[in-house]
């Protein structure tokens, strides 16, 4: 990865907007989250209650399932993309706009140094950040 792409000194200008994940994504993850995390608490009470192993095996396994939902809510969360002046920050890089050569319908963003970098489909608003970055790429041009 080139230096030039990680330089916070980067004046990228004034935020214009803020992409973060769909929130029918996050609400589904909440919901599993929470679920989970409900069949654990159930599961140790009748291990407390009835004293048998099976009951916090499956108690275990729902400890895990929320762990990993919440470890996969997190990574979401962190793929937002912020949408500046004179550049873009995607997957904590800091592109400027003359840094962007192209970027394709599918969200594919080819960069000067030839690098690809994808923009997330679970996005909300994806398809208006793609055309936000084709008018960006456009004026610069």
């Amino acid at each position: 990865m080139p230096l030039s792409s990680i330089d916070p000194n980067k004046d990228l200008g004034k935020l214009t907007g803020v992409f973060p994940i769909a929130p029918a994504l996050a609400q589904r993850a909440v919901f599993v989250a929470v679920l989970s995390f409900m069949f654990f608490l159930s599961m140790m009470f009748a291990f407390y209650l009835l004293k048998n192993i099976i009951y916090f095996i499956l108690s275990s396994a729902f400890l895990i399932v929320y762990l990993i939902m919440m470890f996969a809510w997190l990574m979401q969360k962190r793929s937002a993309v912020e949408l500046y002046e004179n550049g873009i920050i995607v997957k904590k890089r800091r592109l400027l706009w003359n840094e962007v050569t192209a970027i394709n319908d599918d969200g594919e963003m080819t960069l000067a140094t030839d690098d690809k970098l994808t923009i997330s489909t679970s996005l909300y608003e994806r398809d208006l950040l793609i055309r936000h970055i084709k008018a960006n790429i456009a004026r610069v041009s």
